[in-house]
């Protein structure tokens, strides 16, 4: 393992472990007509997700969205405001971060790249939710690989209902790469 001179763990990023970011949550609630898109594009076409006399004969009680629907249920931004994206360049240098990486001290040099996501699924949120995301940055890791140091950064995601009930769970690893 390098030294801690050449660590890509800078003293910046082992303070941040643990930051709690600001949460965001959906501008609307959820309407039948996203669950339906949802499930279209995810080609799940159970009758759960645009039946609603069906859905409401199960133990659902109503109709629901697919399980990974929060994941980008809560980051829909409202029509007429600035789309987030639009700002973000396509370079994937961490100085040039995406949506994703914001707010975490990346070293400036590292390629970052999404590695993996695991989800957790609790409950299926419903038509009428209003979804927030919390978001925290929860570890950050350096192994070395077959061309070098790779720096990993996880956070953790959890996405609850206006109720605050908790719909699921994400640990969301991305990757940075030495040039």
């Amino acid at each position: 393992m390098a030294d801690e001179t050449e660590s890509l763990m800078t003293g910046e990023l082992r303070a941040a472990i643990g930051t709690e970011f600001p949460p965001v949550t959906s501008c609307d609630e959820l309407s039948t007509s996203e669950v339906r898109r949802f499930a279209q594009a995810t080609m799940d076409d159970s009758q759960i997700y645009f039946d609603e006399g069906y859905a409401r004969s199960l133990k659902y009680g109503g109709m629901v969205a697919p399980g990974s629907f929060p994941i980008t249920g809560a980051r829909r931004r409202a029509s007429g405001t600035p789309d987030p994206l639009a700002s973000v360049s396509t370079d994937t240098k961490a100085e040039e971060s995406v949506e994703t990486t914001k707010g975490i001290p990346w070293p400036p040099h590292l390629i970052v790249f999404h590695a993996y996501s695991d989800l957790e699924i609790h409950q299926l949120a419903r038509v009428g939710d209003r979804i927030t995301q919390h978001r925290r940055l929860a570890d950050a890791y350096e192994k070395t690989g077959r061309r070098g140091r790779l720096l990993f950064i996880v956070t953790e995601n959890t996405f609850i209902n206006q109720n605050g009930d908790i719909l699921c769970t994400e640990r969301y690893v991305d990757v940075g790469v030495e040039e």
